[in-house]
């Protein structure tokens, strides 16, 4: 599931705000690139904004729980 739309305040910039692959996550990157090359295609855009949510994860210390970006999904949209 890809859900984004077209900035109503600069229309050459769409907003990414979810992206997902629930039935089979290994398939994520493969939904990413579909969709945005979708989205480069059809919505003329000149940037795609991309929102990262941040999840509860367990400190590396393995003691706290803080709220922080994926940061195997940050990478990945690098």
């Amino acid at each position: 599931m890809l859900v984004f739309n077209q900035d109503s305040s600069e229309s050459y910039r769409v907003n990414l705000y979810h992206i997902s692959a629930l039935e089979d996550k290994s398939k994520f990157e493969e939904v990413l690139d579909i969709g945005l090359d979708y989205i480069w295609k059809m919505m003329h855009c000149k940037s795609i904004r991309i929102y990262l949510h941040h999840f509860k994860q367990t400190s590396t210390d393995g003691k706290e729980e803080k709220m922080k970006v994926n940061e195997d999904l940050k990478n990945m949209l690098k």
